[in-house]
């Protein structure tokens, strides 16, 4: 958000991205493309005035409630099995959902940490289908 707030900074990076991402696009584009990034960082330079008093350093406000004694709830919309680093690839999403992936995403030191609540449903749910096409496919392989 800070590089937002210094036009010229922002555009330079924008340029760093943008010929690899309109390389690629014309290659699965019908038609041609063209980024242009000066009318690309004018429109974020606008988001960014929009959504400047929205933004804030989250994890200092956390740490200073952990320091007061407040409670916090941290909530994960994950599970372990779709953890980055210790799920069932492929099928995992792109952070990690245990509770060490909370502290660190929240800003929350662990030793701040005094509970923490678990809630288990049935993963398959969500993964039924492509789960059991890895495990027939592995089941062959095998073979």
């Amino acid at each position: 958000m800070e590089v937002m707030k210094q036009p010229a900074t922002f555009l330079k990076e924008l340029q760093k991205f943008d010929p690899p991402k309109e390389i690629y696009l014309n290659q699965i584009s019908n038609t041609s493309i063209h980024l242009d990034e000066k009318s690309i960082c004018d429109n974020f330079l606008q988001y960014a005035e929009e959504l400047s008093p929205l933004i804030t350093d989250t994890g200092s406000i956390l740490r200073n409630a952990c320091r007061q004694n407040k409670k916090i709830l941290l909530e994960g919309a994950q599970g372990t099995l779709l953890d980055i680093n210790y799920g069932s690839y492929p099928f995992v999403t792109s952070s990690s959902t245990t509770i060490g992936g909370a502290v660190t995403g929240a800003g929350i030191p662990p030793s701040y940490i005094n509970r923490v609540v678990g809630v288990a449903k049935h993963i398959l749910l969500v993964l039924e289908k492509d789960l059991s096409q890895l495990i027939k496919t592995t089941m062959q392989d095998a073979n």
